[in-house]
């Protein structure tokens, strides 16, 4: 059991060691509060004052004849007297003002022998306009047949020559509606006759959105490099600086569990993190709200930062922040010195940004694949959080996959941190934790072999459930079970062996007593009615996405699985699930938690792991309650075929209430609603009954097993 105050002192010991650092509170308060509002006001004001210049320096254009020039000339004086009426146009009627910018300083060079291209490539002016020879226009006469085609030159790698591109093509649009406007007038026909459609928009964007909009191009991918440079430094610190201190042996040859003095150490490292984080976010919302900066980014229009959701962020931000301070305190612990952990971190901070990096393109959406992405989902939860988008549903889904990841990550440093080679700077740290001959047999596996392996498989069976199970025929439902069957108990197989881990330790393949094969009997007769009854109170009280909808889209798929033979159904909805997942869950996954754990977080654990890899929010609840029973039977007697008969018999069950040809004998037996109608409640004669067998199998598994009756009698 993990000791509190130990963990607590080695906390503050090395947070205040932390925090004595004038170079950390630095890098955590004086660069946020302060590095924000001078980045953005200073930026802001060089990009004015540089785009003010540029307008104030003369555009010099280049004309191939006189002819051209004196055109232009005209057009280009013109102008500026039809922006003013432009503008008290727009104020008489109290409409936003069109931001207009007339060419007030310019030049006009008549080039002579010599290609405007090329004048224009050189640099000898930022822009030129040529007319093929039959479209040279005649000054001051507006045929009303004719048509002219400028052809305006420019260098976009110049950004002066680009910008007066631009300014004088808007002019040319503008002196072209002039002419458009006289030519109605001059045949007499409705100032309409050119404008069929009068198009306005209303956006129905609020303020909010708009704010949450703004905010989502820039905050999440921010708040994501913040939070894993802010791990840099104390994880570096709190390892190879240690080590060059000489007081990382003084600690580790201390007699704290090893577990207990990671678990400090990286709580100092995510408090750092998030902290920084906290207070780079907060500078950047309030320059935002108060600075102006989010009128000029939305183009004057109406919005309103989301300052509550930030609080929210944060907190969903806290399991990637303990993801990237275990995965950065696992890396630096292989250097020897600061300057190679320094050298360390650019992998790692790379590998972060490519999943951060494709996650913020605008394409990307928070669905399917990317639930489960590490980094990727947090970077697209943000955004749909600040956006006002993201469901409850959709945040447990990613915090509870970002959990799974930051508890593999902490079991990862662990595992470095107890491996002598490791952290007393041997060579071969790396190669030793993948060399067979050094592993010594272990009656059960390590948290860290059982969560690193769980993290791998949950996105791989969520892409694979994705790609396969989309339409589940029969031979789609059998090309998953085999999957499953490599996957779930092959794999985890073939890694016990290869780690030496004693296969009835791994697995619980023990046989029980008796009296918990009769409880696992009694359980599996109800658990099925248990399941039904939550489903139902889901259903009424619309809990958890449990609505008509989406009953009547699971309403194909059943029906698929009700055409099945029922050999073929058992074995591939009963039998197949109940001895692969419970391998995998009450096997490899229990037995290798419970030693660091204890029982409770162990049990709680693996029915949560077990829920979340259903990936169906709907059935989250029954599959987590479901995932509690099963692991606390396992943990009662031992073994884990109680837990396998439970899974048997709940399946089997659950499928012949469904299947056309046991249901109506089955139903009319128990005198129970049919398919059609199995969102009612039982009746209490069923429900009852199963309720009482469920109690009953659990008084028998109550009460201390074998092996901690053996401990306490010793």
């Amino acid at each position: 059991m993990l000791n509190r105050t130990r963990i607590h002192r080695l906390y503050w010991k090395d947070l205040l060691d932390i925090l004595r650092d004038r170079r950390t509170l630095a890098a955590m308060i004086i660069v946020p509060i302060v590095l924000y509002p001078l980045l953005m006001l200073g930026s802001f004001q060089a990009l004015t004052l540089q785009t003010d210049q540029m307008k104030e320096q003369p555009v010099v254009i280049g004309v191939q004849t006189q002819h051209i020039k004196d055109w232009l000339e005209n057009i280009l004086k013109s102008d500026g007297e039809y922006v003013e009426h432009l503008r008290q146009a727009a104020k008489d009627k109290a409409e936003p003002e069109t931001r207009l910018d007339p060419i007030v300083n310019f030049r006009i060079d008549r080039v002579e022998n010599q290609n405007l291209e090329s004048w224009v490539r050189e640099g000898r002016g930022q822009c030129a306009v040529m007319f093929d020879v039959a479209d040279m226009p005649i000054p001051v006469r507006w045929d009303n047949r004719q048509v002219w085609r400028p052809k305006i030159i420019k260098d976009s790698a110049e950004i002066r020559s680009d910008m007066a591109a631009g300014r004088l093509r808007d002019v040319l649009d503008r002196r072209a509606q002039q002419i458009e406007d006289d030519r109605v007038v001059r045949e007499g026909l409705p100032s309409a006759f050119n404008h069929p459609f009068d198009i306005s928009e209303i956006d129905v964007a609020s303020a909010q959105k708009r704010g949450g909009s703004m905010l989502g191009q820039i905050v999440p991918l921010i708040l994501i490099l913040i939070t894993v440079t802010g791990t840099i430094y104390p994880a570096i610190d709190l390892t190879a600086g240690e080590r060059e201190r000489g007081t990382l042996e003084t600690l580790l040859v201390c007699p704290v569990p090893v577990f207990e003095i990671i678990i400090g150490k990286f709580l100092v490292v995510t408090t750092v993190s998030l902290v920084g984080a906290a207070l780079n976010l907060t500078s950047m919302g309030l320059m935002l709200q108060f600075g102006g900066f989010s009128r000029l980014l939305t183009s004057g229009a109406e919005t309103q930062i989301p300052l509550h959701v930030l609080p929210m962020i944060l907190l969903c931000l806290i399991p990637l922040a303990i993801f990237f301070s275990a995965l950065m305190l696992a890396v630096c612990s292989f250097a020897r010195t600061f300057k190679e952990a320094q050298n360390y971190m650019m992998p790692v901070v790379l590998m972060v940004l490519v999943p951060a990096g494709v996650a913020a393109l605008p394409g990307s959406q928070l669905g399917g694949s990317t639930l489960v992405m590490p980094i990727a989902n947090m970077v697209l939860l943000t955004r749909e959080m600040l956006l006002g988008n993201a469901g409850w549903s959709t945040v447990l889904v990613v915090v509870l996959s970002t959990c799974l990841y930051a508890a593999t990550a902490v079991a990862l440093a662990v595992k470095v941190f107890d491996q002598e080679a490791i952290v007393f700077a041997d060579a071969g740290g790396w190669r030793a934790q993948f060399d067979r001959h050094h592993m010594q047999p272990r009656p059960t596996p390590s948290a860290t072999l059982s969560l690193i392996y769980v993290a791998l498989l949950f996105p791989i069976w969520f892409y694979v459930q994705t790609a396969i199970g989309v339409d589940l025929s029969p031979d789609r439902l059998l090309l998953i079970q085999i999957v499953m069957i490599l996957l779930f108990g092959i794999m985890p197989g073939l890694l016990v062996v290869y780690y030496k881990v004693n296969w009835v330790g791994a697995f619980s393949f023990r046989w029980p007593h008796v009296r918990y094969l009769a409880a696992a009997l009694l359980m599996g007769c109800g658990t099925w009615v248990l399941v039904h009854e939550l489903t139902v109170l889901q259903h009424t009280m619309s809990w958890f996405g449990m609505t008509d909808e989406f009953l009547k889209a699971l309403q194909p798929q059943s029906e698929k699985l009700a055409s099945l033979g029922p050999v073929t159904a058992l074995l591939l909805l009963a039998f197949i699930p109940a001895g692969c997942e419970e391998m995998l869950f009450r096997g490899l996954l229990q037995s290798g938690l419970q030693r660091s754990l204890g029982r409770v977080m162990t049990i709680f654990a693996t029915a949560m792991i077990f829920a979340v890899f259903h990936f169906m929010i709907q059935r989250f609840v029954v599959t987590f309650l479901l995932g509690l029973l099963l692991s606390y039977v396992c943990w009662q007697s031992r073994s884990i075929f109680p837990a396998m008969l439970i899974h048997l018999m709940h399946n089997g069950l659950t499928f012949m209430t469904s299947w056309k040809s046991f249901q109506e004998p089955f139903c009319r037996v128990l005198q129970i609603p049919a398919a059609d109608d199995s969102l009612k409640n039982l009746p209490l004669h069923v429900s009852i009954p199963a309720m009482v067998l469920i109690v009953g199998g659990l008084l028998l598994c109550s009460g201390k097993n074998r092996a901690e009756a053996d401990s306490s009698s010793a």
